[in-house]
């Protein structure tokens, strides 16, 4: 695997330049609740985790179902140049199995803390966690029928 694509898998597609954003939130709502733990940071990772995969998703998803960033570049979504993750699968970078497999992966990860945390705080966190990996296809979802 070349340097560019393990880029793209690693940075890329999760786009963890917003984890400060996501982690911030997450963090708020800890300190709201009592305070800082130990369930609180894993909490963060288990989010963190959500955040890359739907990020991931998000790009397999323009690319592939709402076609969003397929095309010419005069066709494609707005390039940001904060993110990258428009224009991956059409510059031939990765794949479209490649992404989903990527987001996947991240969400497959995301699973570990969050079950470690149903077990031993509450069950309620399995749905929450499930309903921030959905949002990505609502979100998704939201943009294909602006296209209609």
């Amino acid at each position: 695997m070349d340097k560019e694509k393990i880029k793209a898998h690693l940075f890329t597609l999760p786009r963890w330049f917003a984890a400060p954003f996501f982690g911030c939130s997450l963090l708020m709502g800890a300190v709201l609740a009592g305070g800082l733990s130990a369930n609180a940071w894993i909490a963060l990772v288990g989010g963190l985790l959500i955040m890359a995969g739907g990020h991931s998703f998000n790009s397999f998803l323009d690319y592939s179902w709402t076609g969003l960033d397929k095309g010419e570049v005069g066709d494609r979504s707005a390039e940001k140049d904060y993110t990258g993750g428009q224009s991956i699968i059409a510059l031939g970078i990765v794949s479209e199995r490649e992404v989903l497999f990527n987001a996947i992966g991240w969400y497959v990860l995301a699973l570990a803390p969050i079950i470690y945390l149903a077990i031993n705080i509450s069950w309620v966190l399995l749905p929450l966690a499930i309903a921030g990996m959905l949002v990505t296809f609502w979100y998704s979802w939201g943009k294909f029928i602006g296209l209609m």
